[in-house]
């Protein structure tokens, strides 16, 4: 044997001991996600087991050995990296490699993400899919879908048409007004997610109700009540509103009729919320055969009580009445004395008589007295009531005792 063939074979001998002394086992644990997982979201992060010393590049790619995503990231010390560039139903490679080790080349870890989530479609419940006699400005509702960023609409007086409305909403509902009477209305909605759309959603129609075309003007007038503005003090962020509905006057005969029907806002003696809130109503008049349709609103204003004043109640009942026995000419009063409430952190309340007689005075027969009192609490606030106090005989005769 040759002194080179000898040398050669010597360092090879070297190289492979070499290649043996450094193996896998010093690159990093992947944790997350496991070998081969499947199902894996776009948005998730890829996890590794760290040490304090290192600091680690993140190659990604679609091929075995591909970086064709990610190319040899610098990361530092961490142990993790949030996915952003993958796309759904997508088998990727993933190595983590230790900076200055350049003797190990890491094997990646091999994951699938999952299919696109495609969102369930809507069922439109107003109006309902066939419906006729629709009003012109009518709201469009549909049930609400879990888990998508919105709804596209479509309104058209075609099917598959969009020329009345196109649009994208978050909410599950839209307000379709000023429509044209007696007309077939087309509507789509398709909800969406950040990835992909509802496919096949149904279409549904509904018809507008003809044309109202009235005879001479009958002075068909509506009058709504005036804008409500009331204060929200109890700090509940709602207060108790009471209206009344409109006022309707027409020139029509007795055979005429009218219907009232509230299409909007709360009812009455409800609770509404701070803020503004609008009540319509639709007045139908018959007279005598032909229809006259219109609406009025206002609106009720709770505002928020932004002194925040605490609020003193007070109540001095009903009038009472002291019966003077028989045998005297007149009787000592002493009536029952209001009563209050306050909201104020000092709940001190104090009680000043300011008209009538003294409590205990005497009282003859017939006699009747206005009592009325200044009532007080510690955070400024004051109210009085009244209330009547009257002394008198008892009236008739007892009956005889009966054997």
């Amino acid at each position: 044997m040759s002194v080179h063939l000898l040398l050669l074979l010597c360092l090879m001998l070297s190289i492979h001991t070499n290649a043996e002394t450094f193996t896998n086992n010093d690159c990093p644990t992947i944790l997350y996600p496991e070998p081969y997982q499947t199902d894996v979201d776009i948005n998730d992060n890829l996890v590794w087991e760290s040490q304090p010393d290192e600091n680690y590049y993140l190659s990604l790619g679609i091929t075995l050995n591909g970086k064709e995503v990610i190319d040899s990231l610098y990361l530092g010390n961490t142990d993790f990296y949030f996915f952003e560039y993958l796309t759904h139903n997508t088998t990727y490679y993933a190595r983590i490699q230790v900076v200055g080790d350049t003797l190990n080349e890491c094997e990646p870890i091999i994951f699938t993400t999952g299919d696109v989530s495609i969102p369930d479609c809507t069922e439109i419940l107003t109006p309902p899919d066939g419906l006729t006699d629709v009003m012109i400005n009518t709201p469009l509702i549909w049930l609400d879908v879990d888990n998508i960023l919105g709804y596209y609409v479509q309104v058209g007086t075609t099917p598959g048409g969009h020329d009345v409305v196109n649009t994208d909403v978050i909410e599950n509902n839209l307000y379709l007004d000023e429509l044209e009477y007696n007309t077939d209305y087309f509507v789509n909605i398709t909800p969406y997610n950040e990835y992909a759309v509802a496919v096949g959603c149904p279409e549904q129609h509904f018809t507008t109700m003809p044309a109202i075309v009235p005879p001479p003007n009958p002075d068909f007038v509506i009058t709504c009540p005036e804008n409500i503005e009331v204060i929200e003090s109890q700090g509940t962020g709602e207060r108790a509103v009471s209206f009344d509905e409109p006022q309707v006057t027409h020139n029509c005969s007795e055979n005429s009729s009218v219907s009232i029907q509230q299409i909007a806002g709360g009812l009455s003696g409800s609770s509404f919320a701070i803020g503004i809130t609008t009540i319509m109503y639709e007045v139908r008049l018959d007279c005598i055969g032909t229809i006259y349709l219109d609406t009025c609103y206002f609106e009720i204003n709770v505002e928020a009580d932004s002194t925040n004043n605490p609020i003193l109640l007070a109540d001095c009942g009903s009038s009472q009445t002291f019966v003077i026995p028989d045998a005297d000419e007149s009787i000592a009063v002493t009536w029952q004395l209001p009563t209050a409430s306050t909201t104020c952190s000092e709940e001190e309340i104090s009680l000043q008589q300011i008209a009538g007689p003294p409590i205990g005075s005497d009282f003859t027969d017939g006699q009747s007295e206005t009592i009325t009192y200044t009532i007080r609490d510690n955070c400024g606030n004051s109210t009085t009531c009244s209330f009547e106090v009257t002394a008198q005989k008892t009236q008739g005769n007892c009956p005889t005792n009966i054997e």
